[in-house]
């Protein structure tokens, strides 16, 4: 069978398939890239509140978001490292 998007493209199931893999690989590191920028953002934004003697309560608080966000960071990692993904990976073909 052979599949078109809506603006015309024809594709094989499997270079559908190769396509939406990569679109989900490429998403997954977009946010991977983001997190970490948040990360060192509310770090750098922490540490500038402690510098201009901001209540501890702001400070924490900024402290506390870096950690989570560093938390889904790490489990998103384990997620894209995962062997389902590293399968689907070798899956794909290209466009047909």
């Amino acid at each position: 069978p052979r599949f078109r998007c809506h603006t015309g493209h024809s594709y094989t199931l499997q270079s559908l398939f190769a396509e939406v893999n990569e679109a989900v690989e490429v998403s997954l590191w977009n946010t991977l890239r983001t997190l970490d920028e948040s990360v060192m953002l509310l770090d750098h934004i922490a540490q500038h509140a402690r510098d201009q003697g901001a209540p501890s309560a702001d400070v924490e608080r900024f402290v506390r978001r870096a950690q989570d966000l560093l938390r889904m960071t790490e489990t998103l990692r384990e997620i894209t490292q995962s062997p389902v993904l590293q399968n689907v990976e070798s899956e794909g073909s290209p466009r047909g």
